[in-house]
């Protein structure tokens, strides 16, 4: 709820209460009242019976033993207090009495009289009333207004001014007039609510009850059995006597009465009561020990008073308890005057002195604070009366119903006019004589949300708005804590504390961090406003040290482990969140005002009024930053990645300078030859090496994955076979070069070779880990594979190779390739295989070497749809011709 709209509830109650006591001096002081002459008792079967009358007096037709019925038609259940009805009414007032002697009723014209002398009730009783109403009233109002950001104290109000409502009292409601008759029975009426309220209150106090928070429902069903039975029928019979009558014969009322729904707000207040001393009981318990230290004088004046109260409830509601226990009864009354004081005096103590509702810092600012700071509400106040009284008057004095209005109307006008006034020009000045540091705060805090715009970095930010809120409200220190996006953790992102001997602020190391999931962060995204904790005296700080919620009273257990321990390092008096779109971004903490000050309400607003502007620069400031730092990052991707495609396309251009420049020429013999990287570096390579006697010899090898490593492995290898070509035995050049690769410590680097060494058509080839060689023979027309399997060179240490001799003939084809041919994959993830090589060889064999080369190439691209290359692709033809 609004704390307007609890403003507008308190102001409403208060006002109405205060007029009822206000009538209520009155009336004693003016002695107000008549004197009837008769007493009646309620019997065991709820009847109302003559007991005494004065023979003198103005009913000296009645007997005793009488059964009284009504008063000018209005009957008990109508009117429980029809019976006093001389204390409401004036001197000489006629009325009609009807009673019931025997079996016959009969119907009495008597008129009121002055009291004989010696014959005015107890003006003891009275004035005790009348203090206790007061002293409800005083105490809920005190509270709630220097505290009106508190939950409980708002609670606590409601409570008092109802309570100060239901005490009864009979008036002569001929002199008050119509109207004053209608806000009298107000009063009266929301009394009622006070039972109900009675058990909320101590479901929220001294700490909100852990459980109710899963029963959002629980209040309004707390307040709907008052709405159901007790309004509309004890409530009913606090209406002024003008509208009883007409109230007591709609259709649905008569059915309640007859159904008796009448006899049910005994019962209910009874259930009121016990059920509030239980939530008392229940509550006390579950506080933690510092909480039940500081509320016990609180707890037990109230267990007293309202269990005078269900006791007295309780005789009221059995007549036959009255009639056989009238002293008990007096003694029940009599002890109820002083007990039900303890309830707002026992809250007061325990307020002034233990802070169980935390004002005791908001007395201690002194009377200049209350008169000044507090100037509105006190100047609103003193209005609010002038314009009671001047309708009291009017009610008392002449019954004008247009003079009535006038004169509210005019007293409203009024105030508007002096309250606009004070917002606008007096309270400025005021701030500026007597607070000049209230006056700077605004300043401070204006200069802040000017700044916020043009900031963009976020350390300068963080510093910024530290600095000024510890100079604008002078905290003992002030610590920004923002999420990390990360681990979800709110770190210390910025620090300070107030130096006495600077006489300013100064940065500090406070490296805290609060969980994701710890209670103040929790209550933070929850709250949109500023949350206040408590802090225990330092006395008790030994004890327990930790902190209470001021706002909501919960319990002081609910901070544990790291969390209160950033919490006791910290000491934060003042949690303001910091949101963006309702996500809960960073936490603002407050230490302590310099001084032993509070934060008043005013603080709360100033600050309140910078949180959104200070979420939404931050936002904006990392946003900034992060765009910056993304910017920076991508010239440097960028920067590397020129860099590093240069150097991949002189690596590409290494090893392409590395490959034949063309092949070999023979007379006998056509040479064709092909590569295709899958990266610019790759890890396929092929060679020829024509001796002098014209023996060709042949390389063709695929290194371990493609790209730099896959490069340098080849440059060895390209070493290797120009300084062993010439060695006539190809498996001997295997195993040397599978050494020297294996010393190299290349790690998972390896290289797959093939050799063939060709001396006229007489061919010899080697292969460590190559697929198998395709070989078309035209005496056979068939196509062969010459597989060798073998390890690649460089895996495993004194691995031997073997070499295998053929003759080619004319007309045959050896085609040498790595395996990016048969593992081609297409869009689907299939790949070409090994078998489909031979097929296009025995097709193709008739072409030369050169369109050999080309129907492989146009086999793949069509398998391949587009597809990425994903592995290199080489290939060396031989045909004799």
């Amino acid at each position: 709820m609004a704390q307007r709209t609890r403003l507008l509830l308190v102001a409403l109650l208060y006002a109405l209460t205060f007029f009822y006591a206000g009538v209520n001096i009155y009336f004693q002081l003016a002695s107000v009242g008549s004197y009837d002459g008769w007493t009646a008792m309620g019997d065991d079967q709820g009847r109302m019976v003559i007991t005494a009358f004065d023979p003198q007096g103005p009913a000296r037709l009645l007997q005793k033993g009488d059964l009284f019925v009504a008063i000018n038609g209005i009957t008990r259940k109508q009117d429980p207090n029809i019976a006093n009805y001389g204390s409401r009414v004036k001197a000489d007032t006629p009325y009609r009495m009807t009673v019931r002697r025997g079996a016959q009723l009969i119907e009495f014209e008597f008129q009121t009289a002055e009291f004989p002398a010696g014959k005015r009730g107890s003006k003891f009783s009275a004035g005790m009333r009348t203090l206790i109403r007061l002293l409800f009233l005083g105490i809920g109002l005190a509270v709630f207004l220097l505290r009106r950001d508190s939950y409980q104290a708002w609670l606590m109000a409601l409570l008092f001014g109802c309570l100060g409502g239901m005490l009864n009292e009979t008036y002569a409601y001929e002199v008050l007039g119509r109207v004053g008759e209608v806000l009298i029975s107000l009063a009266r009426i929301i009394g009622s609510l006070g039972l109900p309220l009675f058990v909320i209150f101590f479901l929220n106090f001294p700490t909100r009850l852990s459980w109710l928070s899963r029963l959002p429902w629980l209040t309004a069903a707390l307040l709907l059995p008052t709405l159901l039975f007790i309004l509309p029928s004890y409530g009913a019979n606090r209406l002024p006597p003008f509208l009883q009558p007409a109230y007591f014969q709609l259709a649905p009322i008569r059915w309640m009465d007859r159904h008796d729904w009448f006899n049910l707000p005994n019962g209910l207040f009874i259930f009121y009561l016990v059920f509030g001393l239980f939530c008392l009981a229940l509550n006390y318990r579950a506080a933690s020990p510092d909480e039940r230290r500081r509320a016990r004088v609180a707890m037990l004046g109230s267990s007293a008073g309202f269990f005078s109260i269900l006791v007295a409830v309780t005789f009221e509601s059995f007549p036959s308890l009255q009639t056989e226990l009238p002293r008990l009864q007096q003694a029940v009354n009599y002890v109820l005057a002083f007990t039900l004081p303890l309830i707002p005096l026992s809250f007061a103590y325990a307020i002034i002195r233990h802070k169980v509702i935390p004002i005791s810092l908001i007395i201690r600012r002194g009377v200049r604070y209350v008169l000044v700071s507090r100037g509105a509400v006190i100047l609103e106040s003193i209005l609010a009366i002038a314009l009671a009284v001047l309708c009291v008057k009017t009610f008392f004095q002449i019954w004008n119903l247009k003079l009535v209005m006038l004169s509210a109307a005019v007293g409203i006008a009024a105030w508007k006019v002096v309250d606009r006034l004070h917002h606008r020009y007096i309270a400025p000045a005021i701030d500026r004589r007597f607070f000049r540091q209230a006056y700077d705060a605004q300043r401070i805090i204006g200069e802040l949300s000017d700044s916020l715009g043009t900031t963009t970095e976020v350390p300068r930010l963080l510093e910024l708005v530290a600095t000024k809120i510890q100079a604008a409200l002078q905290t003992e220190s002030v610590t920004i804590l923002l999420k990390d996006p990360q681990s979800g953790e709110f770190k210390s992102a910025y620090a300070c504390e107030y130096d006495a001997r600077d006489g300013q602020a100064v940065i500090c190391l406070r490296p805290s961090r609060l969980p994701a999931n710890s209670h103040a962060l929790a209550e933070l995204s929850l709250s949109d406003e500023p949350l206040e904790l408590d802090w225990p005296a330092s006395s008790d700080a030994e004890k327990e040290g930790k902190p209470v919620w001021a706002n909501n009273g919960h319990a002081s257990n609910s901070f544990l482990g790291q969390e209160l321990q950033v919490l006791q390092t910290l000491r934060p008096a003042l949690l303001l969140p910091l949101k963006v779109k309702d996500e809960l971004s960073g936490a603002v903490f407050l230490g302590a005002r310099l001084g032993d000050l509070p934060f008043s309400t005013e603080d709360k607003q100033l600050i309140q009024s910078v949180v959104a502007p200070t979420s939404l620069a931050l936002q904006n400031a990392s946003l900034i930053e992060q765009r910056i730092e993304d910017a920076r990052r991508r010239e440097e991707l960028e920067a590397e990645n020129e860099a590093r495609a240069r150097e991949l396309e002189e690596a590409r251009q290494l090893q392409l300078s590395m490959l034949p420049k063309s092949v070999p020429q023979l007379p006998h013999l056509e040479i064709a030859a092909y590569m295709k990287t899958a990266t610019e570096v790759g890890g396929d390579y092929y060679d020829f090496h024509l001796s002098s006697d014209g023996t060709l010899s042949v390389a063709v090898g695929d290194a371990t994955g493609h790209g730099l490593k896959a490069g340098t492995v080849v440059t060895a290898m390209k070493s290797l076979f120009y300084t062993l070509a010439l060695e006539p035995s190809l498996a001997e050049v295997l195993n040397q070069s599978s050494r020297v690769l294996k010393s190299m410590n290349l790690r998972s680097l390896f290289m797959a070779l093939t050799l063939v060494k060709l001396e006229g058509n007489d061919l010899r080839i080697a292969s460590a880990g190559m697929p198998p060689a395709l070989w078309y023979r035209r005496a056979t027309n068939e196509v062969e594979e010459i597989l060798m399997k073998t390890m690649p060179l460089g895996s495993l240490r004194n691995y031997v190779y073997r070499e295998q001799s053929i003759v080619l003939q004319s007309g045959d084809v050896l085609m040498l390739m790595s395996d990016g041919f048969p593992e081609r994959f297409n869009a689907a993830g299939e790949i070409l295989g090994f078998d489909k090589g031979a097929g296009i060889l025995h097709s193709a064999h008739s072409l030369t070497a050169t369109q050999i080369v080309e129907r492989f190439i146009q086999v793949e691209d069509r398998w391949a749809q587009g597809f990425a290359q994903n592995d290199d692709v080489t290939f060396v033809v031989l045909k004799v011709k």
